[in-house]
């Protein structure tokens, strides 16, 4: 079964019946109990997501994710929250801060890591970064008159209308 797996086409539909029509001498119970053990296995790994559709309504989908090496649980929650740290490191955030918001505050046990950690990183996401715009006093490192402060005086002042 799993050889026969291993050559299906990306995006092949992998529900047993499906597999058990195509593949010749295993029923469906048979393929079932063979791609349960191939998934306890490590090699097969299926994730339920939410996604929205081109009329906007919401659909439950199974996706199918197939590795020749054994793979543990916690791989695949790692793998799954790559896009999450990426979109952190893309606004301007430090791998320190991502694990400040994964571990700041942690309730006694996790009954889910991987949907715990995904939870978190979408939640506590921050802003994204806000680039200097032409004529901006801060690109010129002049931030202390947007905060009311004049050349040379460092004390906390009034805000004032720049020129």
């Amino acid at each position: 079964m799993a050889v026969f797996i291993d050559h299906l086409d990306t995006g092949h539909a992998m529900g047993h019946k499906v597999i058990a029509a195509e593949h010749p001498g295993f029923g469906q119970q048979a393929t079932r109990s063979s791609l349960a053990r191939i998934t306890e296995a490590g090699h097969l790994r299926w994730i339920k997501e939410h996604i929205t559709v081109e009329d906007n309504t919401m659909r439950w989908v199974t996706r199918t994710y197939w590795s020749r090496t054994r793979r543990s649980a916690e791989w695949n929650d790692c793998r799954s929250l790559a896009p999450l740290a990426d979109a952190w490191l893309s606004r301007g955030a430090t791998p320190k801060d991502i694990t400040r918001a994964l571990t700041d505050g942690l309730p006694p046990s996790v009954a889910n890591p991987g949907g715990f950690a995904r939870r978190r990183l979408e939640t506590k996401m921050p802003a994204a970064a806000r680039t200097a715009r032409q004529g901006d006093p801060c690109a010129h490192g002049l931030c202390h008159l947007r905060r009311g402060r004049t050349h040379g005086d460092h004390r906390p002042g009034r805000v004032r209308e720049l020129p």
